[in-house]
């Protein structure tokens, strides 16, 4: 068989967990169509000698939605070898928006997301809804991006200024179960909702999901639940699982894949997240699916730490990710979870194989985020391949970077290790050297993928 791109003598970490093997990986057509000992024609070979070979990862909780339209790369994410990313969290959106209402929405992400708004100024908003904005990205990106539906975004869209001081009357929830219908009917991965109450608006008031009922979150489910696709996301849920459990009810009754902040160690409650995975393994036992995300720490401070640290990130019912990508730009970056997992976590410290590590980073999220053709070294599956040296893999020292449109500047995470980032085929990122190509897609969920 000839290929478009040939990568020779790697180490195949496959994504499944399966122990990894030395091999070939022949792409064509923008898909993985061999592994094995292969010896056929190719446009081009890379030599992956003494590197692994994996799925791209999949950073799942990023905050790149304005970053986006002048980064195709989402800049630093790219560079710790993710290859998808996913925004939209935390019910905060750049799309639906109305006409002259660009600022206000925009105000949410920068005060929640600490994003300077004389940055997010400069975009130009060539959309109003959920599918314009995602076709304005396709085919301008360099990774691949997955959207979800904002619930404060659509509860602006629909009440205007009163999405924040009151309860939606049964004709708005309805108007907002329409426009989250038609975003996922256009592609995007599921609805972000929040119960954080830190999110603010720059005047101090709640950010517009935070108004909403139960009721009114679980009419939005609802839409989910009757078109049979999608994820839902929940910022704030942690305290809300604690609280009344409100993650399980709401994946219990939709039947989809709730996804939450997090499941991390605190140190004003030290013990806190001991309760919350009894609670989450309680609801796993009975078949709800609503999990946790939870990212590596960068230093355990104490051998207690670590220990529970060590128990965390290998908890089969959290997903790991929670990068922040795109958000706190000039506070900290969090870019790095990917590289900090398989240089300090897995190499350094032995918490777990590289094997399931990679599971960790790629097919996991990929399978949580309703993303079935990626995560994996299949034949079939979209050629999306992160080549690392797991021997010297690293995150780096933060630095500054004064990169952003309108003078802006940001706090910035680099890598070491990470050759090699496939996107669809292409060669994106060469020794953290861009190769000019833009091959990333905007993924889509399974229901609009059977449609097409």
């Amino acid at each position: 068989m000839a290929y478009d791109l040939l990568v020779k003598n790697g180490r195949l970490i496959d994504g499944s967990g399966m122990p990894a093997f030395r091999g070939d990986l022949g792409i064509r057509n923008g898909l993985i169509v061999e592994l094995g000992k292969l010896s056929g024609p190719a446009d081009r070979v890379i030599d992956a000698d003494g590197l692994a070979v994996s799925p791209g990862f999949v950073d799942n909780h990023c905050h790149y939605d304005a970053q986006v339209t002048w980064d195709p790369l989402c800049t630093f994410s790219c560079y710790h070898g993710a290859t998808t990313v996913v925004i939209g969290n935390c019910s905060l959106a750049v799309a639906p928006v109305r006409p002259g209402a660009q600022d206000r929405v925009c105000e949410f992400l920068s005060r929640v997301e600490a994003i300077p708004m004389e940055v997010l100024r400069t975009v130009d908003f060539s959309w109003e809804t959920n599918a314009q904005y995602m076709d304005a990205l396709d085919g301008r990106i360099g990774v691949n991006v997955g959207t979800l539906i904002g619930h404060s975004a659509v509860r602006y869209y629909v009440m205007g200024d009163e999405s924040q001081g009151r309860e939606a009357t049964e004709a708005e929830v309805q108007e907002m179960q329409r426009v989250v219908s038609d975003g996922i009917q256009a592609g995007a991965l599921g609805l972000s909702v929040s119960k954080n109450m830190g999110h603010f608006d720059p005047q101090g008031v709640l950010v517009p999901a935070v108004w909403a009922t139960e009721e009114e979150i679980f009419a939005l489910g609802d839409v989910l639940r009757d078109l049979g696709t999608g994820i839902i996301q929940g910022g704030g849920g942690r305290a809300a699982e604690l609280e009344n459990r409100l993650m399980s009810r709401l994946a219990e009754a939709t039947g989809r894949q709730v996804l939450y902040n997090n499941l991390n160690l605190n140190a004003k409650n030290p013990g806190g997240w001991r309760k919350l995975k009894g609670m989450v393994e309680e609801s796993s036992n009975a078949g709800i699916r609503a999990y946790p995300l939870t990212t590596p720490y960068k230093v355990p401070e104490s051998s207690e730490d670590l220990e529970a640290l060590r128990e965390i990130l290998n908890f089969p019912s959290a997903i790991l990710g929670l990068s922040d990508g795109g958000a706190h730009v000039q506070m900290h970056g969090g870019y790095g979870y990917s590289t900090r997992l398989l240089g300090y976590w897995v190499r350094e410290q032995g918490i777990m194989s590289l094997e399931h590590a990679v599971r960790r980073l790629t097919f996991e999220s990929a399978s949580a985020f309703g993303i079935y053709d990626r995560g994996l070294l299949r034949p079939g599956m979209a050629a999306d391949v992160t080549i690392f040296n797991p021997d010297t893999v690293q995150t780096l020292p933060e630095e500054r970077f004064d990169d952003f449109p309108a003078g802006g500047w940001r706090i910035g995470e680099m890598a070491e290790g990470i050759k090699t980032t496939i996107v669809n085929g292409q060669v994106l990122l060469e020794d953290g050297k861009h190769s000019g190509a833009l091959p990333g897609r905007v993924v889509r969920n399974p229901l609009y993928n059977s449609d097409a």
